[in-house]
This record gives C-alpha cells, structure tokens and sequence, in this order.
C-alpha cells in the first residue's frame, strides 16, 4: 500500500470508522455496472454485479455497464445517505467523506479505483434532493446533462484498464 493510501486509511479509521477495508486490493482490473433509480434520479455504480438484480427487483434500471475500472490507484470512496431514501456518493477527497460523515452518511468503504487515461465527469443537479451528483465517461451524456441545467464539476477520476496505469 503506497503512502498517499496509508494516510487516507489513517483518516478514515481516525474518523471512528472500524468497517474501514482496501477492497478489491489484489483484484484484477473490473467492470463498474451501473443502475439508475427513476424515482429518485439516483445512480448506482457497483463492481458487485450481485447488487444490481437486488436493486432492479425494487424498480430501478439496470443501465449495464459503465466503465472499465483498474486494481489499484486512487481510492474512490462510496458513502450512502439513509435519511434521504439512499442515495449514495462516490468521490476520491477523504474531506468530503468527512463532512458527509459528520451529517450522518456512512461510510462503505472504497467503491473502486482511478486510473487510466479516460476522464469520469462529475455532474451535480442543483433541481434535485436525491441524484444530485451523476458521474459519466460518456461525454455526450456530459454535455447533454450541462444542457439540461446540470452543473458540471470538472474530472473526478479516471478510468480505464490497469494497462492504462502501466504507460
């Protein structure tokens, strides 16, 4: 584990955060599925493909697959907000984990990996309670959310195999 993750894991298990793990360590570069909740405009992005029949059973879409994601890299961090009907958030800034805790969100540990040379875009709807962060490789879904009022936040991480991270 390289230096940058110890000190993230430090601050995570510091927040009190016991469940804390480096999932997937050893894994081999994966898929990311993804499913979309059309009640709450919410995402779901998952490695664990058993997830996406248990959310689809519940009324949400199975959008199939969103990106390829490597085995290591930059720790993306997947926290879940049970006052709000479950919406979840992804993101690579341990502060913002932090200040999510602190409202009541917990913490699920890492979700997947940056890396690679395809930027992932981050979108927020200032319209929406839940949903309101959407995450895309697809640049015309960007550019078609920024049409529709969407705020575009920048590249949050990055996809691609762990060849990617070779080069």
């Amino acid at each position: 584990m390289n230096k940058a993750k110890i000190v993230k894991a430090s601050l995570l298990v510091g927040m009190g955060i016991a469940s804390f793990a480096v999932a997937g360590e050893a894994a081999n570069a994966a898929i990311l599925y993804r499913a979309y909740n059309p009640n709450t405009g919410e995402h779901l992005y998952t490695q664990n493909y058993n997830e996406i029949p248990f959310v689809v059973q519940a009324g949400w879409r199975d959008e199939a697959l969103a990106w390829e994601v490597p085995s290591r890299g930059t720790p993306i961090y997947r926290v879940f907000n049970p006052n709000n009907g479950g919406d979840h958030h992804y993101t690579a800034n341990v502060a913002e984990v932090e200040m999510l805790v602190d409202v009541g969100w917990q913490f699920e540990g890492i979700a997947w990996y940056s890396g690679g040379g395809t930027p992932v875009h981050r979108l927020y709807n200032p319209n929406a309670v839940t949903g309101t962060h959407h995450l895309t490789a697809n640049g015309d879904e960007k550019d078609i959310l920024i049409r529709a009022g969407w705020r575009y936040e920048g590249v949050a991480m990055y996809s691609g195999p762990d060849a990617a991270l070779e080069e």
